[in-house]
């Protein structure tokens, strides 16, 4: 069985945030309890997401919460801001590159499984749901309130019901729907094979008990990426330095 602790060294939540011009820092744009998940599939900063967590935004507008121990010993979250973002001409599934926070590595990444997954197969829906939000007070002003956010990492298990070609929902593309509950925020976050710790979806849409992701065999062999090149993922992976994983 995969273990949580190496799944969320290779899941973030993935925030829109944004400049705004007499603050200091990023503001937070769109709905705080309702980002994203992306995960890593090269530990030089390559992460799949879904499209729509994306919301046409510019790389510059993208950032990932890692998590970093500091100096005195307890976790902290680390921003890792997006360099570029590449959407899916059509199906909901997108790639970013992000250098992690300075000084911080990125951990291990997740394989991708490319076998067809059938009626019945055990699966984890894993990301970042339900994030709870605190109003506290902006260092620059006591009169502006900012958003403190309190993320909940989970691991949603359940089973494959069925398999769409040509995609339902979101997706487009061919789709896996399941039993695990898929809740706001953990859209982009990976379908994971709990008997080898594959990623076998990208999670697109759902509710609770219900969830719906886009097979990754829609996207490794015929998703040419400007981002790598022209390549896809799978002629990626079999680059002699790459460090992505198809099977």
């Amino acid at each position: 069985m995969f273990p949580n602790r190496y799944i969320f060294h290779s899941c973030f939540p993935l925030l829109a945030l944004a400049w705004k011009e007499g603050e200091v820092g990023k503001t937070l744009i769109g709905e705080p309890r309702l980002q994203g998940t992306a995960f890593l599939i090269d530990r030089r900063g390559l992460l799949l997401t879904a499209a729509h967590v994306t919301d046409e935004l510019e790389a510059r507008q993208l950032a990932l919460i890692t998590v970093g121990r500091g100096p005195n010993g307890p976790l902290t979250w680390l921003l890792a801001d997006a360099k570029a973002v590449e959407r899916h001409p059509e199906f909901d599934v997108a790639l970013i590159v992000a250098d992690p926070p300075p000084g911080r590595p990125w951990g291990t990444p997740l394989g991708l499984g490319s076998g067809r997954l059938g009626e019945g197969t055990a699966i984890s829906c894993v990301g970042f749901a339900e994030t709870e939000v605190e109003d506290v007070e902006l260092p620059s002003s006591s009169e502006k309130l900012g958003a403190k956010l309190n993320y909940k990492p989970g691991r949603h298990r359940g089973r494959i019901t069925e398999h769409y070609p040509g995609g339902v929902s979101l997706t487009k593309g061919d789709a896996y729907v399941h039993t695990a509950d898929t809740l706001g925020g953990i859209s982009g976050g990976p379908l994971i094979r709990d008997r080898t710790g594959r990623v076998h979806g990208i999670q697109s849409c759902g509710e609770r008990g219900y969830g719906v992701a886009v097979d990754v065999r829609a996207i490794v062999d015929s998703w040419r990426l400007d981002l790598l090149e022209g390549r896809t993922l799978r002629q990626h992976a079999a680059l002699p330095d790459a460090d992505v994983n198809v099977h």
